[in-house]
């Protein structure tokens, strides 16, 4: 008897016994507060958290601790996406193999919220999940499966879903009413639940500034400074003001949009990948297209067939003057975020990020301001900036360990060593396992 009862007492130590502690020595630390280096330091990781960051010399490593030998490497922190549309498990290697720690889901519903939760209990590896809910839109809605708002009433209804099943932001849509709009506004600030999505068409760009929504996707309505569009126009409309820009006009919406502190997310690379039916085969032959599941390749390539030649055009034609408008907004002192609308044909999870990356930077960008906002400016627009976004001891250990300095050139963001997600340490040869099973998907 008393074995036995040993037995469960050295168990129950086992189970309440905390982790090894993970440190990474010698490495250069980028750690995305401003643009600096720390050289030669140790990061000390425990129970998914940062505990220490200092000099190697006077920052002791743990007895036991796992230790990864970083000289010569360099560590900031794991990279966001600020907008996606994941729907499936297989996106989550690629999220990771590409170094994407935390993610922007812009249409939820119950699965979401699920994975969230897995996530956070660490019974699911993949990025932290923020979710919007069913997307708010008029009707007809633009997409099936979002919530059709076209009064106060409805509209507080909606915020009150989003309350109930514990959504962390409403996204709203093109074709939601000026009523429904201001409603939603007025609820959701009662119910201190931020507002982010594009701008809708009866709404107006000015509007939805003065409403505070906390951000717009696609500079979506900004093309408007130059011409109205139809109702319900959507992007083919928006795309076409991007077309005649009016110099003075712009200098005005950058000003204001500046001072109104929203954060612009303006996802380029979809843009960029609305090409010709008879190009898709040629991209999807490119190299990490061939960890993308059949039934993705399929739906890219019907979506892609239902726009029009002149929207494809327009939308490829737009990227250039959405980039001039993006950089006087940041040289204005605008907040910017990255995100790529992973989902849409051609933008592939994680990777996608590198190629937006590398189109701020063509925008104008500094390295250091493409990279915080793929890092600290994410978490500042959630306002959790005590939990990521930057490496610094007390934040959640999402950490990326790169070959190569990515504030000397944007493109070394891609030559990783291992990613760490929530304290988990998948190095390269893991990463690359898993992506390797998704070819048999």
């Amino acid at each position: 008897m008393w074995t036995a009862l040993l037995f469960v007492a050295l168990l129950t130590l086992q189970a309440s016994a905390p982790e090894p502690a993970t440190a990474f020595v010698g490495a250069t630390v980028l750690p995305m507060d401003s643009e600096r280096r720390l050289e030669d330091h140790t990061i000390v990781v425990r129970e998914g958290r940062i505990v220490s960051v200092g000099p190697r010399a006077s920052t002791p490593v743990p007895e036991n601790a796992r230790t990864i030998h970083a000289s010569g490497r360099f560590l900031m922190p794991g990279l966001v996406d600020m907008h996606v549309h994941t729907w499936s498990e297989v996106d989550t290697p690629m999220f990771l193999a590409y170094g994407v720690t935390t993610v922007r889901n812009l249409f939820g519903n119950p699965q979401h919220l699920a994975w969230r939760a897995q996530i956070e209990k660490g019974e699911r590896t993949g990025p932290s999940l923020i979710t919007a809910g069913p997307i708010l839109d008029g009707d007809p809605p633009v997409w099936p499966g979002s919530l059709v708002v076209t009064d106060a009433e409805k509209a507080a209804a909606a915020v009150q879903t989003h309350v109930d099943e514990g959504y962390d932001f409403i996204k709203v849509y093109n074709r939601l009413p000026l009523e429904a709009y201001e409603a939603v506004v007025a609820k959701a600030r009662l119910a201190n639940l931020p507002i982010d999505g594009h701008t809708p068409d009866a709404v107006g760009y000015e509007r939805v500034l003065a409403a505070g929504q906390r951000t717009v996707e696609h500079m979506s309505g900004i093309g408007l400074v130059v011409t109205a569009k139809a109702p319900g126009a959507g992007w083919a409309g928006d795309n076409a003001g991007w077309a005649q820009v009016d110099p003075e006009r712009q200098a005005l919406w950058v000003e204001r949009s500046a001072a109104a502190g929203v954060w612009l997310c303006p996802t380029f690379v979809v843009f960029q990948k609305m090409v010709e039916p008879e190009n898709i085969a040629s991209e999807l032959a490119r190299g990490h297209m061939r960890y993308v599941a059949p039934f993705t390749r399929e739906f890219w390539k019907n979506m892609n067939a239902r726009m029009t030649p002149e929207g494809r055009a327009a939308s490829r034609d737009s990227v250039k003057p959405r980039m001039a408008f993006f950089k006087a907004f940041v040289d204005a002192g605008g907040r910017a975020i990255l995100g790529t609308d992973m989902g849409n044909p051609l933008v592939v999870p994680g990777y996608s990020v590198h190629e937006e990356l590398a189109n701020f930077v063509a925008a104008g960008l500094s390295t250091y301001q493409a990279l915080s906002a793929a890092t600290r400016g994410p978490a500042e627009c959630l306002g959790l900036t005590a939990e990521f976004g930057t490496v610094a001891p007390g934040r959640r250990a999402d950490l990326l360990l790169l070959e190569a300095d990515p504030l000397l050139d944007v493109n070394n963001a891609r030559a990783i060593q291992g990613v760490m997600v929530r304290g988990r340490w998948l190095p390269r040869e893991e990463l690359q396992r898993s992506l390797d099973e998704l070819l048999g998907n």
